[in-house]
């Protein structure tokens, strides 16, 4: 079993910013992306970091 450890980031480092082109690299995408979601990064005790960004969504049912 491994640790998984997520955290939410407001300011993406070189490497997040990277892993993110390497998914879209339209880097005006990239920007928005970063502007405008939450942007969280996945990281494996002894391995790499994952990043993702996403809108925030409110259901008020």
């Amino acid at each position: 079993m491994f640790k998984l450890v997520l955290n939410v980031f407001e300011k993406a480092t070189t490497q997040h910013y990277q892993l993110l082109l390497d998914a879209d690299p339209s880097k005006k995408a990239v920007d928005s992306y970063l502007a405008r979601g939450i942007c969280i990064e996945a990281k494996k005790s002894g391995s790499g970091v994952l990043v993702g960004c996403g809108s925030p969504s409110f259901n008020a049912s």
